[in-house]
């Protein structure tokens, strides 16, 4: 146990070692947030890279009263992230830190219910993994974001 008599002199020191918790739960916090967006860029940027799947043609949307015109796609092979047709999936995509410690980074809603099957495959269709891609890649830069924050946050207080 360290015991430190306060005075005039060393109040400062106190009062930051005093603040170190908050600074790293703050810091541990920015960082989550700093990796959500970056797992939202990269499984966005993953889904626009070109696809070497079959060519389909399809018509997507309305356009006033009456369909629009044909419009053909490659779709995404196997082991690729899906292409995009109508881009529903990709503006799902979403994260949300809840206190210091939990980050959700997500798929999926109402209109875009088939994430799951894309990320992990039926029994029909092969996986075309985004979500996974995504985390693989941040992986190794998430120690680098919680090292800067907390540094931050601990250096400030």
């Amino acid at each position: 146990m360290l015991n430190i008599k306060s005075s005039r002199k060393n109040q400062r020191v106190i009062k930051k070692i005093e603040d170190t918790p908050n600074a790293i739960r703050t810091g541990v916090r920015f960082a989550l947030y700093n990796i959500g967006k970056d797992l939202v860029d990269i499984a966005t940027e993953e889904m626009r890279k070109p696809k070497s799947g079959r060519w389909y043609t399809t018509k997507v949307g309305k356009q006033g009263s009456r369909l629009k015109k044909p419009r053909r796609y490659r779709a995404s092979a196997p082991g690729e992230a899906p292409a995009v047709v109508t881009g529903k999936l990709r503006r799902s995509l979403d994260f949300k830190v809840k206190g210091w410690n939990y980050m959700s980074f997500r798929a999926g809603n109402n209109e875009a219910f088939y994430a799951a099957f894309l990320e992990n495959g039926t029994s029909k269709m092969a996986a075309r993994p985004f979500m996974s891609t995504a985390v693989d890649k941040i992986e190794s830069n998430a120690t680098n974001y919680f090292e800067i924050e907390v540094s931050k946050q601990v250096n400030k207080s």
